[in-house]
């Protein structure tokens, strides 16, 4: 078993940075991932179960339609597709699972949560299947929340992440290569769990990627490597850049 390294490579002005690049134009599409809501990820008899577990549970505050009411968000519709675009099943499922129902966070078993979102899920639209959504968080992981036609273009500024290969560039700067691009997250630091399961099996591509930013001395070793990186995007006319928030080897090797 390979010993990970990760560098947390956050700043105070990280959230400037983000402002200071209004100057950049044009989004980029994200990569693909695996399977999606579209691909029948729950079955109907679960979304009737979870039905009456939202009408119990959820609907005093999300709306029996779940429109959203007493200020809690819309769980149906383009803003909960927004919200949660380009997210994993298990940061939904993790979301739900521990702050839901308000009055009782976290109190309903697992298959209960995971019924519950497979209503919402069917509210949106997205396809039953055969097969019951699972509560084991390696599968939910690996299973994106995106619209019909994929992720929603990642813009300058989205916080995106990255797997490739570790490598030096042409001007003595860091790189990723032969990645298949990048994709929208909404957590900068270095993947755990079910999210770095994912990153392990992250399929490789063609694609260079330039990284920006402070790159720690104890990265310099795994050159050739396996590396996921996470950061803010940056689009210009004619290069993708990620400046990076996380950097972290998740395999000696980088086939």
């Amino acid at each position: 078993m390979p010993r990970r390294v990760a560098a947390r490579v956050t700043c105070f002005a990280a959230v400037g940075f983000v402002l200071a690049l209004a100057h950049f134009a044009g989004p980029v599409s994200l990569q693909a991932q695996g399977r999606t809501v579209w691909d029948g990820v729950f079955s109907a008899v679960q979304a009737e179960r979870g039905r009456v577990a939202y009408d119990t549970y959820c609907a005093p505050c999300h709306g029996f339609d779940l429109s959203g009411v007493n200020r809690q968000r819309e769980l149906a519709g383009d803003l909960f597709r927004g919200n949660w675009d380009a997210a994993t099943v298990n940061d939904l499922f993790t979301k739900v699972s521990t702050t839901m129902p308000q009055t009782s966070p976290g109190a309903l078993p697992g298959d209960v949560y995971a019924d519950i979102i497979s209503h919402i899920f069917a509210s949106n639209g997205f396809p039953a299947g055969d097969g019951e959504l699972t509560t084991e968080s390696a599968v939910m992981a690996g299973i994106l929340i995106v619209g019909m036609d994929g992720p929603l273009p990642a813009d300058t500024g989205s916080l995106v992440r990255a797997v490739g290969c570790f490598a030096r560039d042409g001007a003595g700067g860091w790189s990723l290569e032969r990645t298949t691009g990048v994709l929208r997250t909404r957590e900068m630091n270095a993947s755990e769990g079910a999210g770095l399961v994912t990153a392990e099996t992250t399929p490789l591509g063609i694609q260079n990627i330039p990284l920006l930013g402070y790159i720690p001395p104890v990265m310099e070793a795994q050159l050739g490597r396996r590396v996921e990186a996470k950061g803010l995007l940056i689009v210009s006319a004619d290069e993708v850049r990620i400046r990076i928030t996380s950097i972290q080897m998740i395999s000696e090797t980088c086939n």
